[in-house]
């Protein structure tokens, strides 16, 4: 019991990061080009990752090339293609609509953990899911029938429900890694990331005007790289190695 309430209390705290950065989010594009500002705040998070490794380093498993491909596969979904689409998402939609998207994370956790994890799903959660597409039909038709830019803001959502796609898959394939402990898996999917993002973050720097930066751009950089990248990545391993993915499922719903 006590091991379940630690679990969950790291995944709330997961979560509550989580979620504040799609508000964060919504700032930088505003400021920043989506790679760029990407790039720039996974490398904050590797400045921090890299010697809380070294620091442990004793505690560092052998790893094969399975448990490098889940991660490698992790860093695609859960970061890159998060990332991407919930910041080029963020353009046209506004933050309380993204966030409501986000609210359907449970019930795609849940239907990719019944699928891949063979993980029983509940009438409760099949009831849970049909809400989700209801309310996601609701929340399209009220944004065409009441927003102008209509189209960008239907976009926006379809962009924002593709990165959360992403975010269940990656929390899927946590608990395919559960041997590694939580910093050091951090920081190896944050390095994939990294890589990921280095040939599109040039190109975003060959074509961007610095003195566009402001302190706000700066200051929600590192709150991204610290908190975002880091803090609620492990809480969020740690949690997620100690109870099922599908109840590790309800708590992504705190992101909205």
């Amino acid at each position: 019991m006590q091991t379940k309430f630690k679990a969950y209390t790291e995944l709330t705290f997961a979560m509550i990061i989580a979620g504040s950065s799609v508000v964060v989010s919504k700032l930088l594009v505003q400021t920043l080009p989506v790679f760029l500002a990407s790039e720039c705040s996974l490398i904050v998070a590797l400045t921090i990752l890299v010697p809380l490794t070294c620091m442990t380093k004793k505690d560092i498993p052998k790893i094969g090339i399975k448990t490098i491909s889940v991660l490698f596969l992790q860093s695609a979904t859960g970061i890159f293609i998060f990332r991407v689409f919930l910041f080029f998402g963020l353009k046209f939609t506004s933050a309380i609509e993204s966030s409501l998207i986000t609210s359907t994370s449970p019930a795609m956790v849940g239907l990719l953990a019944f699928f891949l994890l063979k993980e029983k799903l509940s009438l409760n959660r099949v009831i849970g899911i049909i809400f989700v597409v209801v309310g996601l039909l609701i929340v399209n038709v009220y944004s065409s029938a009441t927003i102008s830019s209509n189209i960008n803001s239907m976009k926006g959502n379809a962009l924002i429900l593709i990165a959360i796609a992403g975010e269940a898959l990656f929390s899927i394939l946590s608990k395919m890694t559960n041997n590694i402990p939580p910093i050091y898996r951090t920081t190896l999917i944050t390095l994939f990331a990294a890589v990921f993002f280095i040939p599109f973050s040039i190109y975003d720097i060959l074509h961007f005007d610095f003195t566009k930066i402001n302190y706000t751009a700066f200051l929600s950089i590192l709150y991204y790289g610290t908190f975002v990248s880091v803090i609620s990545y492990i809480l969020w391993f740690k949690g997620i190695s100690k109870v099922p993915a599908s109840n590790a499922a309800v708590f992504t719903g705190i992101m909205s």
